[in-house]
């Protein structure tokens, strides 16, 4: 992993007892070195100097993408005379600001690099493939939203990398592999995640099914965060995407559980097996809920020690119990009253947990009550 992503994915999941790592990555970057940051960065900014200028003229620059001409052919006719290498000037210095460890101006020079390469993918298609790895990786440390790196810079990597490669080749999998980690970077060190992850797998219209078969292929080891970004996805812990766009976000289903991951978890049980895909297993497929429950205490014990997981461990189990009151409900049309469920089971901020469960059961017609002793029944 890019050593940057590890130490914001440590910073951000394990904290003070990640430090020694971290610093001990750190001595390896650049910026550890002052002196020769500095002189490196000052060289790189000379040679970056004519595209430098006309960014740093936030009036003129607006004025050229209102008039659509803040692209390299409008711009190497323009009086600035912009050429390809002044690109790659630009891109060589946002690149060493991503390596002092500056990513908020890296970004940002990514971003317009990005635009004004907007019309080269014929010609420059190396040059841009890896200005958006570098506009992706900045994005996530910035902890930049999910609609923001999905429309910004995901999707049109996901679709540069596939245009550029033959299907099924080594090197394929290898990029989707890459974006899948760093992805589970951007979906798990956020505060309350961000459902990228879960994007990959069940958004089929703007991804397909190329992430999902890399996970089977190469990675199964990644089901335990599918079923963790699935069951997440339920949760009001979790925000949900803005839709305000001309491009649309998917939401997750909310059977995406058993629908899309639970055929997936049959099919490799015989190679790859936690207890994230036996919670799975349990509750969709042998529909014992004592079994399920224990392994939603195991899957927690399991998320406790895993960094990826470790801050989303209670939502977790809080979200996993909730699923096998909801099935269970929806299996037998009847039940124990929620509350009584939540407090056998330490689920706090009950109210909460009804508007989740409800918003699964009402196209059961069946309703929750929260008053000890009221039962769950057909209305």
């Amino acid at each position: 992993m890019d050593p940057h992503l590890l130490c914001h994915l440590l910073k951000n999941n394990v904290g003070q007892d990640a430090e020694p790592l971290i610093a001990q990555i750190g001595k390896q970057l650049l910026g550890n070195d002052e002196e020769t940051a500095g002189k490196t960065l000052n060289e790189a900014k000379e040679k970056a100097a004519a595209l430098l200028t006309i960014l740093g003229k936030n009036k003129e620059k607006e004025q050229l993408r209102k008039e659509m001409k803040f692209t390299l052919e409008e711009l190497t006719q323009s009086e600035y005379k912009i050429t390809i290498e002044d690109c790659y000037a630009l891109f060589d210095y946002a690149k060493l600001l991503y390596e002092v460890k500056d990513y908020k101006n890296a970004e940002k020079y990514l971003f317009n690099l990005k635009e004004i390469l907007a019309n080269e993918s014929a010609s420059h298609s190396a040059l841009i493939t890896k200005v958006f790895w570098g506009l992706l990786a900045t994005q996530i440390i910035n902890q930049k939203t999910r609609e923001a790196i999905e429309l910004t810079s995901l999707r049109k990597l996901k679709e540069m990398i596939k245009n550029k490669q033959p299907e099924n080749t080594v090197h394929l999998l290898n990029q989707y592999q890459w974006i899948m980690h760093w992805i589970l970077v951007a979906s798990f060190t956020a505060q309350k995640s961000t459902g990228l992850f879960a994007a990959l797998l069940a958004d089929r219209q703007n991804f397909g099914d190329p992430f999902v078969n890399v996970m089977k292929l190469t990675n199964q080891n990644l089901m335990r965060y599918m079923v963790a970004s699935f069951l997440l996805g339920r949760s009001e812990y979790q925000p949900q995407p803005d839709n305000q766009r001309t491009q649309q976000i998917a939401k997750l289903p909310r059977n995406a559980l058993p629908q899309l991951a639970l055929p997936i978890i049959l099919a490799e049980r015989d190679s790859y097996q936690d207890s994230f895909t036996l919670f799975t297993e349990a509750l969709f497929e042998e529909f014992d809920f004592e079994k399920a429950i224990e392994l939603a205490e195991e899957l927690t014990k399991e998320a406790e020690n895993d960094v990826f997981l470790k801050p989303h461990a209670a939502e977790l189990r809080r979200q996993a119990l909730l699923y096998v009151f909801e099935t269970e409900t929806k299996l037998y049309k009847t039940g124990i009253d929620l509350t009584t469920f939540c407090d056998q089971h330490k689920i706090s901020e009950v109210d909460v947990a009804c508007r989740e469960v409800q918003a699964s059961l009402a196209s059961e017609e069946l309703r929750v009550h929260l008053s000890d002793g009221d039962m769950i029944g057909s209305q």
